[in-house]
């Protein structure tokens, strides 16, 4: 998955370079040089990946994608530009795809902590001009819903992903089991909403004593179908 975001990542500076040529010539140089040392790093991680140093590029890939967005927002329009909420949104959904729940909520907290850096940025002197217009403050509490929802939502994603894989494999070795030590057959049924009962998988020799394939046997009404009606009444 990561090699995908990278290579992704590599190809990002080229309409980012043009957009700064064509519509803001003069920051063209600063544009480059964020580009370049991007690319550097990009092409880094991508040879630590090859060399099986998952675990280290995911997080110095968040890390530096992560500063970088930072170093974008204080440059340019502080917490109330697009570099820092969609940015550092972004930044948080790779993580908790990357680090999962652990480290969406160590990159949430970091740009939450950078919000409220990026809103003192004149007083701590990191910055001499002023964010103008809208209130940083305001775009700043925005964040403070918008972060953590985004850590939840993909903490919640990969435990459900993680939790239905857990599921299926613990299915399938029930299934090879029940498969392997039975001469005879078994079968799992599930009650409906409407209170009937649906054959939801068989195993062993089903099909050598029915006589029927398990799509068959469900067409045919299952097991209650089959049964003499003395039986079921």
């Amino acid at each position: 998955m990561l090699h995908v975001i990278l290579l992704t990542l590599i190809l990002v500076p080229i309409p980012y370079l043009i957009y700064y040529l064509v519509f803001i010539p003069d920051r063209l140089q600063v544009a480059l040089i964020e580009s370049v040392v991007g690319e550097i790093v990009n092409i880094i991680l991508f040879i630590m990946l090859r060399r099986g140093y998952v675990r280290l590029a995911s997080v110095i890939q968040v890390s530096a994608f992560w500063l970088f967005f930072v170093i974008v927002s204080l440059t340019s329009d502080g917490v109330k530009g697009s570099a820092y909420l969609l940015g550092l949104s972004l930044v948080i959904a790779i993580a908790g795809i990357l680090l999962r729940g652990r480290g969406a909520a160590i990159f949430t907290a970091l740009s939450i902590a950078a919000g409220f850096i990026l809103l003192n940025a004149q007083k701590l002197g990191l910055r001499t001009g002023s964010y103008a217009t809208l209130s940083p403050l305001t775009t700043w509490v925005t964040s403070l819903v918008l972060f953590p929802v985004s850590a939840v939502l993909q903490y919640l994603a990969s435990l459900a992903i993680r939790s239905a894989l857990a599921r299926a494999k613990a299915s399938e070795e029930r299934y090879r089991l029940i498969s392997r030590i039975t001469s005879d057959y078994a079968f799992s049924t599930e009650l409906d909403p409407q209170g009937n009962m649906q054959l939801i998988w068989v195993a062993g020799a089903f099909e050598e004593i029915t006589g029927y394939t398990y799509d068959e046997y469900v067409a045919a009404g299952g097991w209650r179908a089959n049964l003499y009606p003395e039986d079921i009444a």
